[in-house]
Formats: C-alpha cells, structure tokens, sequence
C-alpha cells in the first residue's frame, strides 16, 4: 500500500511537472504550422 501510495504521488507530481512545458510546447508548435 504505501509503495503503492508513492508511486501514485510520484506519478501526480511527475504529471504536474511535465504537462505544462508539454502544454507550451504544443502550443508553439501549433503556432508554427
């Protein structure tokens, strides 16, 4: 349960951490094509 828990939270942050330069990103490239 509790490495369970962690790995959970690790995911949720590790999402967090990554989608929004991922959200910029997207948006920059939309923005060139």
């Amino acid at each position: 349960n509790i490495s369970g828990q962690a790995n959970r939270t690790s995911a949720k942050v590790m999402q967090e951490t990554m989608l929004p330069p991922l959200l910029a990103a997207a948006r920059g490239i939309s923005g060139l094509l």
